[in-house]
Protein backbone atom coordinates (compact mmCIF):
# COMPACT_ATOMS: atom_id res chain seq x y z
CA UNK A 1 0.00 0.00 0.00
CA UNK A 2 1.44 3.19 -1.04
CA UNK A 3 1.91 5.83 2.05
CA UNK A 4 -0.32 8.88 2.26
CA UNK A 5 1.48 11.91 4.24
CA UNK A 6 0.38 14.65 6.17
CA UNK A 7 2.52 17.23 7.25
CA UNK A 8 1.52 20.48 8.52
CA UNK A 9 4.86 22.28 9.14
CA UNK A 10 5.23 26.74 10.37
CA UNK A 11 8.21 27.43 7.89
CA UNK A 12 8.25 31.02 10.10
CA UNK A 13 10.87 30.30 12.87
CA UNK A 14 9.58 30.70 16.41
CA UNK A 15 11.02 33.67 18.48
CA UNK A 16 10.43 34.15 21.57
CA UNK A 17 11.33 36.94 24.96
CA UNK A 18 11.60 37.04 28.20
CA UNK A 19 8.01 38.45 28.53
CA UNK A 20 6.24 35.57 26.52
CA UNK A 21 8.42 32.38 26.10
CA UNK A 22 6.63 29.06 27.00
CA UNK A 23 7.41 26.30 29.03
CA UNK A 24 10.78 24.43 27.95
CA UNK A 25 9.24 21.74 25.48
CA UNK A 26 9.33 17.51 26.11
CA UNK A 27 11.14 16.24 23.06
CA UNK A 28 10.69 13.02 20.93
CA UNK A 29 8.08 11.53 18.26
CA UNK A 30 5.00 9.87 19.35
CA UNK A 31 2.50 7.62 17.36
CA UNK A 32 -1.20 7.14 17.12
CA UNK A 33 -2.63 4.15 15.70
CA UNK A 34 -6.57 4.95 16.44
CA UNK A 35 -6.63 8.14 14.26
CA UNK A 36 -4.93 10.75 16.76
CA UNK A 37 -7.40 9.39 19.97
CA UNK A 38 -5.03 8.09 22.14
CA UNK A 39 -0.66 8.79 21.20
CA UNK A 40 2.30 6.57 22.59
CA UNK A 41 6.40 7.37 22.23
CA UNK A 42 7.82 6.05 19.39
CA UNK A 43 11.17 6.90 19.49
CA UNK A 44 13.58 3.90 19.96
CA UNK A 45 16.79 4.34 18.72
CA UNK A 46 16.35 8.01 17.99
CA UNK A 47 18.40 10.43 20.29
CA UNK A 48 17.04 11.43 23.11
CA UNK A 49 17.78 15.53 22.54
CA UNK A 50 16.16 14.97 19.14
CA UNK A 51 15.97 17.58 16.63
CA UNK A 52 14.04 16.76 13.63
CA UNK A 53 14.78 18.67 10.39
CA UNK A 54 12.52 16.72 7.68
CA UNK A 55 10.81 12.99 7.63
CA UNK A 56 9.11 10.97 4.59
CA UNK A 57 7.74 7.67 3.88
CA UNK A 58 8.95 5.70 0.73
CA UNK A 59 7.14 3.74 -1.51
CA UNK A 60 8.47 0.23 0.65
CA UNK A 61 6.66 1.85 3.69
CA UNK A 62 9.70 2.69 5.48
CA UNK A 63 9.91 6.20 7.45
CA UNK A 64 12.69 8.56 7.49
CA UNK A 65 13.81 11.34 9.39
CA UNK A 66 16.15 13.73 9.33
CA UNK A 67 18.29 15.88 12.27
CA UNK A 68 19.96 19.09 12.04
CA UNK A 69 22.95 17.41 13.91
CA UNK A 70 22.60 13.40 14.48
CA UNK A 71 21.90 11.95 10.90
CA UNK A 72 19.34 10.14 9.24
CA UNK A 73 17.26 7.28 10.53
CA UNK A 74 15.01 5.03 8.78
CA UNK A 75 11.50 2.76 10.67
CA UNK A 76 9.55 -0.01 9.43
CA UNK A 77 7.62 0.15 12.23
CA UNK A 78 7.52 3.50 13.52
CA UNK A 79 8.48 2.24 17.12
CA UNK A 80 12.17 1.58 16.69
CA UNK A 81 14.48 3.33 14.77
CA UNK A 82 18.21 2.69 13.24
CA UNK A 83 20.52 5.23 11.97
CA UNK A 84 21.72 4.79 8.37
CA UNK A 85 23.99 7.20 6.04
CA UNK A 86 26.80 5.32 4.79
CA UNK A 87 28.21 7.58 1.92
CA UNK A 88 26.91 10.69 4.07
CA UNK A 89 29.15 13.47 5.81
CA UNK A 90 29.55 12.86 9.18
CA UNK A 91 28.98 16.75 9.90
CA UNK A 92 25.55 16.95 7.66
CA UNK A 93 23.06 19.03 8.60
CA UNK A 94 19.70 17.85 6.85
CA UNK A 95 17.38 20.07 6.06
CA UNK A 96 14.83 18.20 3.61
CA UNK A 97 14.01 14.40 2.39
CA UNK A 98 11.67 13.44 -0.11
CA UNK A 99 11.04 10.57 -2.35
CA UNK A 100 11.40 11.08 -6.10
CA UNK A 101 10.74 7.87 -8.36
CA UNK A 102 12.53 4.98 -6.53
CA UNK A 103 15.49 7.18 -5.38
CA UNK A 104 15.46 9.08 -1.82
CA UNK A 105 17.04 13.03 -1.76
CA UNK A 106 18.11 14.54 1.12
CA UNK A 107 19.04 18.51 0.85
CA UNK A 108 21.73 19.61 3.41
CA UNK A 109 23.24 23.18 4.97
CA UNK A 110 25.83 24.27 2.96
CA UNK A 111 27.05 20.47 1.42
CA UNK A 112 23.90 20.32 -1.04
CA UNK A 113 22.18 17.26 -2.13
CA UNK A 114 22.54 13.70 -1.47
CA UNK A 115 20.65 10.63 -3.15
CA UNK A 116 20.10 6.92 -2.44
CA UNK A 117 18.95 4.43 -4.52
CA UNK A 118 18.59 1.10 -2.47
CA UNK A 119 16.17 2.85 0.05
CA UNK A 120 18.77 4.46 2.30
CA UNK A 121 21.78 2.41 3.27
CA UNK A 122 24.00 3.99 0.64
CA UNK A 123 24.35 7.75 -0.40
CA UNK A 124 26.19 9.80 -2.47
CA UNK A 125 26.30 13.26 -3.55
CA UNK A 126 23.69 14.71 -6.39
CA UNK A 127 24.74 18.53 -6.92
CA UNK A 128 26.08 19.18 -9.98
CA UNK A 129 24.91 23.00 -10.67
CA UNK A 130 24.10 23.89 -6.56
CA UNK A 131 27.16 24.77 -5.31
CA UNK A 132 26.79 23.11 -2.36
CA UNK A 133 24.35 25.72 -1.36
CA UNK A 134 21.64 25.18 1.37
CA UNK A 135 18.94 22.98 0.04
CA UNK A 136 15.52 23.36 2.26
CA UNK A 137 12.96 22.00 0.92
CA UNK A 138 11.73 19.23 -2.37
CA UNK A 139 8.88 18.95 -4.73
CA UNK A 140 8.43 15.66 -7.09
CA UNK A 141 6.84 15.58 -9.94
CA UNK A 142 6.56 12.53 -12.34
CA UNK A 143 9.86 13.96 -14.36
CA UNK A 144 11.19 16.73 -12.39
CA UNK A 145 12.29 17.31 -9.00
CA UNK A 146 12.47 20.60 -7.78
CA UNK A 147 14.71 21.63 -5.20
CA UNK A 148 13.93 25.27 -2.57
CA UNK A 149 17.17 26.59 -1.95
CA UNK A 150 18.82 30.09 -0.08
CA UNK A 151 19.25 31.34 -3.62
CA UNK A 152 16.24 30.08 -5.34
CA UNK A 153 13.91 27.40 -6.93
CA UNK A 154 16.31 24.94 -8.72
CA UNK A 155 14.78 21.92 -10.73
CA UNK A 156 16.14 18.14 -11.98
CA UNK A 157 15.05 16.58 -15.01
CA UNK A 158 17.62 13.57 -14.62
CA UNK A 159 17.12 12.22 -10.94
CA UNK A 160 19.01 14.70 -9.76
CA UNK A 161 22.11 14.39 -12.19
CA UNK A 162 22.37 17.49 -12.42
CA UNK A 163 20.05 20.68 -11.87
CA UNK A 164 19.44 23.74 -13.34
CA UNK A 165 18.49 27.39 -12.06
CA UNK A 166 14.79 28.63 -12.21
CA UNK A 167 14.14 31.68 -11.22
CA UNK A 168 14.89 34.10 -8.17
CA UNK A 169 17.57 34.93 -5.55
CA UNK A 170 15.37 34.32 -2.58
CA UNK A 171 15.02 31.94 0.28
CA UNK A 172 12.48 29.43 -0.17
CA UNK A 173 10.49 27.92 2.55
CA UNK A 174 8.40 25.03 0.81
CA UNK A 175 6.03 24.07 -1.96
CA UNK A 176 2.49 23.48 -2.50
CA UNK A 177 0.10 22.65 -5.35
CA UNK A 178 -3.14 22.93 -5.08
CA UNK A 179 -5.66 22.91 -8.26
CA UNK A 180 -3.38 22.72 -11.06
CA UNK A 181 -1.28 26.02 -9.48
CA UNK A 182 2.44 25.04 -7.75
CA UNK A 183 3.51 27.86 -5.33
CA UNK A 184 6.56 28.42 -3.48
CA UNK A 185 6.38 30.24 -0.30
CA UNK A 186 9.56 32.21 0.24
CA UNK A 187 10.89 35.19 2.27
CA UNK A 188 9.80 37.63 0.03
CA UNK A 189 6.08 36.50 -0.75
CA UNK A 190 4.82 33.83 -2.59
CA UNK A 191 5.86 32.63 -5.53
CA UNK A 192 3.06 30.69 -8.25
CA UNK A 193 2.88 28.31 -10.97
CA UNK A 194 0.29 27.81 -13.23
CA UNK A 195 2.74 25.58 -15.77
CA UNK A 196 4.03 22.57 -13.83
CA UNK A 197 7.15 25.17 -12.67
CA UNK A 198 8.32 25.80 -15.57
CA UNK A 199 7.98 29.86 -15.76
CA UNK A 200 6.97 31.58 -11.97
CA UNK A 201 5.85 34.80 -10.71
CA UNK A 202 4.94 36.67 -7.60
CA UNK A 203 1.20 36.14 -6.15
CA UNK A 204 -0.78 39.20 -6.37
CA UNK A 205 -1.95 40.87 -3.06
CA UNK A 206 -5.36 39.62 -4.02
CA UNK A 207 -4.33 36.42 -4.66
CA UNK A 208 -2.61 36.06 -1.01
CA UNK A 209 -4.62 34.05 1.85
CA UNK A 210 -2.32 34.40 4.48
CA UNK A 211 -0.73 37.05 6.74
CA UNK A 212 2.62 38.85 6.08
CA UNK A 213 4.98 37.30 7.25
CA UNK A 214 3.01 34.65 6.34
CA UNK A 215 3.63 31.24 8.11
CA UNK A 216 3.60 28.21 5.79
CA UNK A 217 1.82 25.03 5.97
CA UNK A 218 1.68 21.68 3.83
CA UNK A 219 -0.95 19.73 4.62
CA UNK A 220 -1.86 16.53 2.57
CA UNK A 221 -4.97 14.67 3.41
CA UNK A 222 -5.66 11.83 5.29
CA UNK A 223 -8.50 10.15 6.19
CA UNK A 224 -9.94 11.97 8.58
CA UNK A 225 -8.19 15.39 8.18
CA UNK A 226 -6.51 16.09 10.99
CA UNK A 227 -5.60 19.81 12.40
CA UNK A 228 -1.85 20.77 14.26
CA UNK A 229 -1.68 23.93 16.49
CA UNK A 230 1.87 24.46 17.05
CA UNK A 231 3.18 25.22 20.92
CA UNK A 232 -0.40 23.09 22.04
CA UNK A 233 0.01 19.71 21.41
CA UNK A 234 -3.36 19.29 20.50
CA UNK A 235 -4.95 17.85 17.03
CA UNK A 236 -8.69 18.20 16.35
CA UNK A 237 -9.98 15.94 13.04
CA UNK A 238 -11.69 18.22 10.95
CA UNK A 239 -15.43 17.33 11.00
CA UNK A 240 -18.57 18.13 12.85
CA UNK A 241 -17.81 19.97 15.62
CA UNK A 242 -15.30 17.40 16.99
CA UNK A 243 -13.76 18.66 20.80
CA UNK A 244 -9.90 19.00 20.36
CA UNK A 245 -7.51 16.61 21.43
CA UNK A 246 -4.11 15.38 22.85
CA UNK A 247 -5.18 12.08 24.76
CA UNK A 248 -1.61 11.08 25.93
CA UNK A 249 0.39 13.84 24.64
CA UNK A 250 2.77 15.98 26.29
CA UNK A 251 1.00 19.48 27.16
CA UNK A 252 3.84 21.37 26.69
CA UNK A 253 5.14 20.14 23.51
CA UNK A 254 5.20 22.51 20.61
CA UNK A 255 3.82 19.69 17.60
CA UNK A 256 4.09 21.31 13.98
CA UNK A 257 4.81 18.06 12.19
CA UNK A 258 2.84 15.02 11.73
CA UNK A 259 3.35 12.16 9.49
CA UNK A 260 0.47 9.50 8.63
CA UNK A 261 2.76 6.01 7.78
CA UNK A 262 0.86 2.43 6.88
CA UNK A 263 1.58 1.81 10.65
CA UNK A 264 0.18 4.89 12.25
CA UNK A 265 0.54 8.90 12.51
CA UNK A 266 3.42 10.49 13.96
CA UNK A 267 4.10 13.33 15.67
CA UNK A 268 7.49 15.73 16.35
CA UNK A 269 8.45 18.95 16.56
CA UNK A 270 10.69 20.37 13.86
CA UNK A 271 13.78 22.17 15.20
CA UNK A 272 13.65 26.10 14.85
CA UNK A 273 15.08 29.29 16.78
CA UNK A 274 15.93 32.82 16.37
Amino acid sequence: MKAKLIMLISAALVCVNAFAQPPKPETGVFMSTDQGETWKPAGEGLPGDLNISAWTVARNNAAFITTFLDGVYRSFDGKSWDRIGNGLPKDIVAEAITVHGNSLFIGSHAKGIFVSHDNGKTWKEASTGLDNMNVRCFYSQENKLFAGTEKGIYASENNGASWKHLTGDMLINNFEEADGVLSAGTNRGTLRSENRGGTWGWASADSVFVPTPPPTFRITPASPPMLLAPWKGIFRPLRENRPFQNGGLPANMPFNRILVTPFGILVSQKGGGC
